[in-house]
């Protein structure tokens, strides 16, 4: 039963409950942005350049004008990269970025599929977004 939930969630990627509409708007986004992430790494024998996804924050709930993923390669090992997490500042060209996983191309994959990647995804987007609230502070 374990391995039928567990190739359930791999699939089907089964939706987490959203806090809120806004969550839901940034979770759809977030999964398009993961989906064609997944989809550029897949065709690379390893992490061979830099790639990236964007969209556009419209709602007025958030301050951050966009949100940016982004998979930066280790330089001294293509076999390993960065999953980078960008929020950009709404009036100037300042952005605030974490780095939410080091790894493997498998073990980037595998975040990038599933659901707990997108909810920590999402907790990640609120924090940077208050950070950006208070950088003129």
């Amino acid at each position: 039963m374990r391995l039928f939930e567990y190739l359930k969630n791999m699939f089907c990627r089964e939706k987490p409950e959203p806090i809120n509409s806004e969550d839901e708007f940034v979770y759809k986004q977030l999964r398009q942005i993961t989906s064609a992430l997944s989809k550029k790494l897949v065709s690379m024998q390893n992490i061979e350049h830099n790639i990236s996804e964007s969209f556009v924050l419209s709602s007025s709930d958030w301050f951050a004008r966009a949100v940016a993923l982004e998979i930066q390669k280790n330089i001294h090992n293509e076999c390993y990269g960065y999953l980078l997490l960008h929020l950009l500042h709404p009036h100037c060209m300042c952005d605030a970025s974490t780095n939410v996983l080091y790894g493997e191309k498998d073990s980037l994959l595998k975040f990038l599929n599933s659901n707990e990647g997108i909810e920590k995804l999402i907790h990640g987007v609120r924090t940077l977004d208050e950070k950006l609230k208070n950088w003129d502070e």
